[in-house]
């Protein structure tokens, strides 16, 4: 018979670990290579997707705080950008009983690509919001632009808004990194089941 593993330490661990993956994979994605994406959530969807909300929340604060320590902006108002992590939290865990309760390969699939695209439309409109809100009681400037600042000059071009090219800006990117994200997400879950299942983590 398999020992169980112990949760108080699993837990705390793969915690950990995902804030790790989170920040690691945006930074290198993002700033490293150059690539407009915004990768900063996937451990914070596996662990929803494996442990449950409250973990996954933990990892979406500590996810932005340690970030918010090194971009200089600790306690400042871009933290808000917490909001668009905490509704990665509330999608996957809408879709999480459904992904997991069919053993249709393709219905599965089907639920991942309608929850990437949930996803995307709920992010890019929270970070548009915030952005906007940023841009006008925030006196902190990022030195490095972020995956959504490559397509505002074009939104702005044709007319848009401040808020409309905040959130439009988004869609572009999300539409690309929620995908990539949820299915990172699920297939580290399939890797990792044993590992759950051991810990007894229900």
């Amino acid at each position: 018979m398999d020992k169980k593993l112990n949760p108080k330490i699993v837990i705390p661990f793969l915690i950990l670990f995902c804030v790790f993956l989170n920040i690691s994979f945006n930074h290198l994605v993002s700033y490293a290579l150059k690539i407009p994406l915004f990768l900063d959530t996937i451990g914070t969807v596996y662990i929803t997707f494996a442990v449950g909300w409250i973990p996954g929340i933990i990892c979406a604060v500590l996810t932005t705080l340690a970030d918010s320590l090194i971009g200089g902006y600790f306690l400042q108002l871009p933290c808000l950008y917490v909001l668009c992590s905490l509704s990665a939290v509330g999608v996957t865990l809408f879709f999480k009983n459904y992904v997991f309760n069919t053993n249709s390969p393709g219905i599965r699939i089907a639920y991942l690509f309608i929850m990437s695209i949930i996803m995307c439309l709920v992010i890019s409109i929270m970070g548009g919001l915030i952005d906007s809100f940023c841009i006008t009681f925030s006196s902190y400037t990022s030195t490095t632009p972020v995956a959504s600042d490559y397509f505002k000059p074009n939104f702005y071009q044709i007319g848009f808004s401040q808020l409309g090219t905040n959130i439009v800006s988004r869609f572009p990117v999300n539409i690309i990194d929620r995908p990539i994200t949820v299915f990172t997400a699920y297939g580290t879950v399939l890797l990792t089941r044993n590992l759950i299942n051991k810990a007894d983590a229900e």
